[in-house]
């Protein structure tokens, strides 16, 4: 599950028409896993009341937490960085991805449990000229600017 908030890392610090595996070299990666709810013989009875047959994680665990650090350098040789954290151990909602773009002079921090993203700009951030307007219907969406 973890793939889904590197890929939308990737997307976002990549320029708009380039691929990000030609963009993007990976130089590290720091990552942890854990069983925080379905390995526990509460929520694993659970389970098994529920669907009878599946996989019984006390026997089989398996992660339903992740969270990983991964460093790229940029086609203009620059590192940058996602930081990356998703759980699948609710109910109901399920899922929570989260992921983090840190760059020099900005920041984006979303979740999908919260429709906003975050962004920060420094006021050393380069100016240039005004982007286009987003097109009609879209849904852009930004809960925090700031500066430094």
């Amino acid at each position: 599950m973890m793939c889904h908030s590197l890929e939308a890392g990737r997307f976002l610090l990549t320029p708009p028409g380039t691929d990000p595996g030609d963009w993007l070299t990976p130089v590290s990666v720091t990552a942890t896993i854990a069983s925080l709810r379905w390995g526990r013989d509460h929520y694993a009875s659970i389970l098994e009341q529920r669907f009878p047959g599946v996989q019984d994680y006390r026997d089989t665990p398996a992660e339903d937490y992740a969270s990983a650090t991964y460093t790229f350098r940029n086609g203009d040789g620059e590192p940058v960085i996602v930081e990356a954290t998703t759980s699948w151990s609710f109910t109901g909602a399920g899922l929570r991805l989260s992921y983090e773009l840190l760059g020099p002079e900005y920041s984006l921090n979303t979740h999908s449990l919260n429709g906003d993203a975050e962004v920060f700009f420094s006021r050393d951030l380069p100016q240039q000229s005004p982007a286009p307007s987003p097109p009609a219907g879209s849904h852009w969406s930004r809960s925090a600017v700031g500066s430094a």
